[in-house]
């Protein structure tokens, strides 16, 4: 009798064991294998996320990189500029640089040479034309001072 009680007990522990395990919950050693290529952002390497957020066109990573640079940058001065004289500090005071703002690779747009601005502490974003010059296009348009990506003129027949 004390066998089939143990036995009995050892097949429910089992049994929601497995129930347990086919309703997605997962151990993190299980979690950590697989999910390497269908991330949303957070897992890829800064290379891939260039690499996909960014056209071939701009030209190689260095290039793509220092883009982003000059975008954030950017962003960075026109928090800079709206910055009111009330922050400002002592000069007895240790003077720490500010936090930079973020840039969302997702929002580039080339066709109308814009993209988003994430200031630092969770204000609101904002929408910034792409520097002049920037690669716009496959056919190496680059953007205006301001205004979309220039068209290519439509071949006359």
């Amino acid at each position: 009798m004390f066998k089939l009680s143990f036995f009995l007990i050892f097949v429910f522990a089992g049994l929601c064991f497995v129930v347990s395990s086919e309703d997605g919950s997962s151990s993190g050693s299980e979690a950590s294998s697989g999910s390497s290529g269908a991330g949303t952002g957070t897992t890829k390497t800064p290379i891939e996320q260039l690499n996909s957020s960014i056209p071939d066109f701009v030209g190689d990573y260095q290039q793509k990189k220092s883009l982003v640079s000059t975008l954030v940058s950017n962003c960075d001065k026109r928090n800079e500029k709206s910055a009111t004289a009330a922050s400002r500090s002592l000069p007895t005071e240790v003077i720490t640089k500010p936090p930079s703002s973020a840039v969302n690779l997702e929002s580039l747009d080339f066709k109308n040479c814009t993209y988003v601005c994430k200031p630092p502490n969770n204000e609101t974003t904002f929408m910034m034309h792409m520097p002049e010059g920037t690669v716009c296009d496959v056919n190496k348009k680059t953007c205006p001072e301001s205004g979309p990506c220039p068209t290519p003129p439509i071949p006359a027949c």
